[in-house]
């Protein structure tokens, strides 16, 4: 039954239904704080994965012996600590080559060591795994705790009082060890 008094109270009703858009202010409000923070994240979280990791120099204990002025020969012992990964990556032929060093470097007088640089060394040992250092070609060689690299040089045929030999470690840039020849 419909009220005499209020014939259209229904309808008015609807309408103050559909004008009241109180409602509708706060879910929005809470729809844009949302998406705002989502995209904050990501820009933060894209910027911190972006963020390129810092080369760290090995804890190495590498020494140079043998060096003396009037003599042809070097060691670079590795006395302990992290193995040096990847120090060379051998090409195509059996001698080391500048471009055959990878992640570590030996230099005189700041000459990177090869057989094809000028008054280079040849690499003539490798420990116990590579005699007389005929390098597998296209392999990668670790420098591990108790090997030692015998260096001969080759021309100028001897060092010489105040010669500089240096190792390097070559993705952070960082001296691994260094000696003057006497």
């Amino acid at each position: 039954m419909m009220n005499k008094n209020k014939p259209f109270s229904n309808v008015r009703r609807r309408r103050t239904l559909r004008g009241d858009k109180r409602a509708v202010s706060p879910v929005i409000a809470v729809i844009l704080m949302i998406a705002i923070v989502v995209v904050v994240a990501a820009i933060i979280a894209s910027f911190a994965y972006s963020m390129a990791t810092p080369n760290v120099s090995p804890a190495a204990g590498l020494s140079i012996g043998g060096a003396e002025g009037g003599g042809i020969t070097f060691t670079v012992t590795h006395n302990g600590g992290d193995t040096i990964v990847k120090a060379l990556d051998t090409n195509a032929d059996d001698s080391l080559e500048t471009e055959d060093w990878s992640n570590m470097e030996v230099r005189i007088n700041g000459a990177i060591v090869g057989t094809n640089a000028t008054g280079g060394a040849a690499l003539v040992d490798i420990g116990d795994e590579y005699n007389d250092a005929e390098l597998p070609a296209s392999t990668v060689i670790d420098f591990k705790p108790g090997e030692v690299l015998k260096f001969e040089l080759g021309d100028p045929p001897t060092f010489s009082s105040g010669d500089v030999i240096t190792v390097i470690h070559v993705p952070s840039g960082s001296v691994l060890a260094k000696v003057t020849v006497l």
